[in-house]
């Protein structure tokens, strides 16, 4: 006689207890993915940081020992950078890849895109000398450069400034990073306590920084984001003038609640705080907002 065989399905208890199994898994399992992506979005920004850096020291053996100049409301060498968007033209030779440019964690309310960005009502979007709206970190198809020079010779051949419309901003053209603004009181030399003379970081000549493994020309943008807005757990990316990129958390650059030079917070070696200032003297000074 042949046996029959019974195949015996699972019971619902036992269909239960697998679902409940995977799912506390994929519950501890979860937040080891999500710091995993979150350190290669770090690990990519890092490398960013550090590309532009490298650029940066390719643009100094070309122009004469100088940092890239960003330039400001007026024409000159020490006010401040409010075109950030200017990187994309001093490094294009250099790096040519806008996405160098954009930090993978810089998303919702911690990107230019939305402090910055189209959605700004701050400003005159009529008026293209106005760069109190979002023109400081995107590129604008009314700037003199892009029209004499990026434009007729291809740089972004992607970006066609006619299909834009009414409106002058490339929504893919635009930097998450800043560029350091330190200036010596609108080019008036800034003496320091031995009388000798501050320099800018912004144009300066790389010889005459008195510390440039110290002074930070690049930095994230996040400096100012509120800790709930903070990218990378808290801290951000900053290049060096001599060509190196570290991460520092907050407490580390931007300490604004103690000025006490004997707290490590923001100080550079020489006593400089917070980071625009690092690397400007040897005698220390506090160039902080409080």
């Amino acid at each position: 006689m042949t046996r029959r065989r019974t195949c015996r399905a699972f019971t619902l208890i036992e269909l239960l207890v697998v679902v409940a199994i995977i799912a506390l898994l994929i519950a501890i399992l979860l937040p080891s993915l999500q710091r995993a992506r979150e350190q290669g979005k770090k690990a990519v920004c890092a490398s960013n940081v550090h590309q532009l850096m490298l650029a940066t020291t390719y643009y100094v053996q070309e122009n004469t020992g100088r940092l890239p100049w960003i330039p400001g409301t007026q024409n000159d060498r020490c006010n401040a950078p409010y075109q950030q968007f200017y990187q994309l033209y001093r490094f294009f030779p250099y790096l040519p890849d806008y996405k160098m440019f954009r930090c993978p964690s810089a998303n919702d309310d911690n990107s230019v895109r939305i402090l910055y960005g189209q959605t700004s009502t701050a400003g005159n979007p009529d008026d293209p000398s106005d760069y109190s709206r979002s023109g400081q970190y995107f590129v604008r198809k009314t700037d003199e450069f892009y029209q004499k020079v990026a434009y007729p010779n291809g740089w972004w051949p992607l970006f066609n400034p006619f299909d834009l419309g009414s409106n002058e901003e490339f929504p893919e053209l635009y930097t998450e990073y800043w560029w350091n603004d330190f200036h010596s009181d609108r080019c008036a030399p800034l003496p320091d306590s031995q009388l000798e003379p501050i320099r800018p970081v912004n144009g300066a000549v790389l010889e005459k920084l008195p510390a440039a493994q110290h002074a930070v020309p690049l930095a994230e943008y996040a400096m100012f984001n509120p800790p709930d807005r903070q990218r990378h757990t808290g801290g951000m990316h900053m290049g060096f003038a001599d060509g190196h990129a570290s991460f520092y958390l907050k407490r580390q650059f931007l300490d604004t609640d103690t000025a006490d030079p004997q707290k490590k917070g923001d100080w550079d070696p020489y006593g400089c705080r917070p980071f625009w200032g690092w690397g400007t003297t040897r005698n220390g000074q506090n160039f902080g907002p409080n």
